[in-house]
């Protein structure tokens, strides 16, 4: 029986992506790390560098201006982050199903990519329709006809978008390309969960008050430097096989600077009240977590040695806001767990004999290459706020469409149970 063989498309480099192992893979791209030669990297450099420096001054210019960017868009505030969040996830759905792309097979089937990017816009309006629907009601709900009705039947639109989507896709199976067309049917699927879900909880981190996603968010960008500083100036002891340039002393020296941020970049935020208080309210009553606390001491020397530390002691107590304990919970997962995000990130870019996900961001790869651990830092952090910050975490949109499905005597009630008069 006659057998096609299936060849991954070729890299921008002129590798190949489905052919060698991982070691053939980052020999064709040792000389930057970036997937790219250092003779095509956009940011000019004297060539009485060596290669090495190239690399971390190139890598260096790119940190610093994605930390303006990132700057500029948090001062917009909660929507403009959230429509940051949106724009990033296609960029990061882009660089993640196009690594298992096959041309040759593609080539035969019409609209497969198109399926791919419908599939990634009903997830959007299941996952955002809801509360953008709420958000737009005021000026849409009389304008748009039908705009209330999918307003009250989000779910059931959206579960007949994926139908009609799943519908398509059966109908395009071709014979000869089936196991091809089923495994990027599930990989699409997959693709979607790992993108999407954690950024659920990025942007409820950001409604809960801008103090929830600037700390885990910086966080990572502080492991991540300080630990690629330490291993790139004492890093001699490999850390993961799966990462080969990742050191122990780089993990350790990074973890221990992420700490110390985790203690001292909270009491920073808290003297801006508007970073803590939920989405654009300017003024609000703190929760406890933000209010300065003494915590008593067992030992007079204890308290000493905190007071030349530059703590705030009274008698043997020493004051501190909770929230300060909280960030160092956050940094140790942060310093810990989260970076095997970024090991499984590099997991399955060696199934795919790849270094980066893409060459959008010069010396450091793609989207993808940057949030990988994001992802795990922004479900912790969330899950961490509703089970020992605020335990009943309730959205006002999740509010008003919970009212919406009462009758007019439920509602009476629940006025009459909050001291209000029912109009």
């Amino acid at each position: 029986m006659a057998t096609s063989k299936l060849v991954y498309r070729k890299r921008p480099d002129g590798g190949d992506e489905g052919q060698g192992g991982a070691a053939a893979a980052d020999a064709a791209v040792e000389a930057t790390g970036t997937g790219q030669s250092s003779s095509n990297l956009p940011i000019p450099l004297p060539v009485t560098l060596s290669e090495r420096w190239r690399k971390w001054v190139v890598r260096t210019i790119t940190t610093w201006t994605l930390i303006g960017i990132f700057s500029l868009i948090v001062q917009q505030g909660p929507i403009a982050i959230s429509v940051s969040i949106v724009l990033l996830q296609m960029v990061a759905f882009r660089e993640v199903v196009n690594i298992g792309y096959l041309w040759n097979v593609e080539k035969q089937l019409p609209l497969f990519r198109v399926q791919q990017w419908y599939f990634l816009l009903v997830a959007f309006y299941a996952v955002y329709g809801k509360g953008t629907q709420l958000y737009l009601l005021p000026m849409m709900g009389e304008v748009v006809p039908g705009f209330g009705w999918t307003l009250n039947h989000h779910s059931f639109v959206a579960f007949c978008g994926w139908v009609c989507g799943f519908v398509v896709f059966v109908v395009s199976l071709r014979k000869g390309s089936y196991k091809y067309q089923v495994a990027q049917f599930a990989w699409t699927h997959m693709c979607l969960l790992l993108v999407i879900l954690p950024n659920i909880f990025v942007i409820r981190n950001t409604f809960n008050g801008l103090f929830w996603f600037l700390l885990p968010s910086t966080l990572i960008f502080v492991n991540d430097i300080t630990a690629y500083m330490w291993g790139f100036h004492f890093g001699r002891t490999p850390l993961i096989q799966l990462s080969p340039k990742k050191t122990w002393e780089g993990f350790i020296g990074g973890g221990l600077c992420t700490l110390i941020w985790g203690f001292v970049f909270p009491a920073w935020l808290v003297s801006h009240e508007w970073l803590i208080c939920p989405r654009a309210i300017e003024s609000c009553t703190l929760n406890p977590v933000f209010t300065p606390t003494a915590y008593e001491l067992q030992s007079a020397l204890a308290a000493s040695i905190l007071a030349k530390l530059g703590f705030t002691v009274v008698g043997t107590a020493v004051v501190l806001i909770p929230v300060q304990l909280h960030g160092l919970a956050l940094a140790f997962f942060a310093s810990v767990i989260a970076p095997f995000g970024g090991f499984f990130a590099s997991g399955v870019k060696r199934a795919y004999n790849l270094k980066d996900f893409a060459n959008l961001l010069p010396g450091h790869g793609g989207i993808i290459d940057r949030v990988d651990c994001q992802f795990l830092m922004a479900t912790f952090t969330y899950m961490w706020y509703i089970n020992f910050i605020n335990k009943y975490d309730l959205s006002l949109p999740d509010l008003i469409v919970q009212l919406q499905s009462l009758s007019e005597g439920e509602i009476a009630e629940v006025c009459a149970q909050i001291r209000c008069a029912a109009p």
